[in-house]
């Protein structure tokens, strides 16, 4: 292992957090917060491709964006962590990468040897999803480092488990009570389902329908 990746407290991480200004980025920036510790390198990164036409335009335009973008994303990154109320724990390192975002990305966790990329997803789904190839998907299959795709935690339309394991608190202290290691709290009780048990179905020749022929 290199010294170069040794700190005081251990291992220093190379995280890079790709970005593209956008909501869908909000949930990769505040995962690479948190997984951040002292002595770690957290890169933010956007990705920026020139529209202009011509040689001359068009690195007149790539000059405007390096000067400019920097700035741009170190705003996304300060008002998504004033919003999520996180910050990190090292000082964050703003990179603007001029070209398509798979290509300019995937350069830059190669220049930089990152340990984990973490990036957003706008989670398209059907047509859009068929028209639109994903960003993330293809990461995730070139990526020479692991990635991790961020999104929203909302558990609002979900159900939990009809039986909890390991029990909740409530169940926990059910059992204890009644000394019964079966016993469920009242939010989990339900009625335990008897087994059907598959006797199959009657042979031929015991049916009353059934007849031999006899020479």
């Amino acid at each position: 292992m290199n010294q170069e990746t040794k700190t005081q407290e251990g291992f220093r991480q190379v995280i890079v957090v790709a970005v593209d200004l956008s909501p869908a980025s909000d949930a990769a920036v505040i995962a690479g917060v948190r997984i951040a510790r002292p002595g770690d390198a957290l890169h933010v990164i956007h990705t920026v491709e020139s529209t202009r036409l011509g040689e001359l335009r068009r690195l007149v335009e790539e000059e405007r964006i390096l000067a400019q973008d920097p700035g741009e994303i170190q705003t996304y990154f300060n008002d998504v962590c004033v919003a999520a109320g996180d910050w990190p724990a090292v000082k964050p390192e703003f990179s603007t990468c001029i070209g398509s975002p798979v290509a300019a990305i995937l350069q830059f966790t190669v220049d930089v040897e990152a340990h984990v990329l973490v990036c957003g997803t706008h989670a398209r789904h059907g047509l859009d999803r068929l028209l639109h190839s994903s960003v993330a998907e293809t990461l995730v299959r070139e990526a020479r480092c692991p990635v991790l795709i961020a999104k929203e935690r909302s558990y609002a339309s979900c159900r939990k488990s009809d039986r909890p394991a390991p029990v909740c608190a409530d169940c926990a202290a059910v059992r204890t009570e009644t000394g019964d290691a079966t016993a469920w709290c009242q939010v989990h009780a339900r009625e335990h389902v008897g087994l059907h048990t598959y006797q199959g179905a009657p042979s031929r020749s015991s049916h009353p329908a059934s007849f031999n022929i006899s020479s």
